[in-house]
């Protein structure tokens, strides 16, 4: 099963083209994005993204339905945090 720190660097790298970008954005080093993304890629047991060029790639066929089944999962998890804090989740 992925952890949801393997799924937001998959997310991650997906929406922002590389892993530095990621890595960034999710304030861990590039190496550990990278470990976490080719966890995802093992469990999957297909390569989800097409390389563009050394640092950018796209997402496979099989890397965009599991993009959007990410990104789902991602916004309910917001939402519980949201109603955790006593706000309204986002319709």
């Amino acid at each position: 099963m992925l952890s949801v720190k393997q799924i937001e660097a998959f997310y991650w790298v997906a929406e922002l083209g590389t892993v530095q970008r990621a890595a960034d954005r999710l304030h861990i080093t590039q190496s550990a994005a990278t470990k976490r993304l080719q966890e995802v890629e093992t469990i999957a047991a297909e390569g989800l993204f097409e390389r563009i060029d050394r640092k950018r790639s796209i997402l496979s066929p099989k890397g965009r339905e599991i993009y959007s089944l990410c990104e789902k999962l991602l916004e309910s998890l917001e939402s519980i945090q949201r109603l955790q804090r006593g706000e309204q989740p986002r319709a």
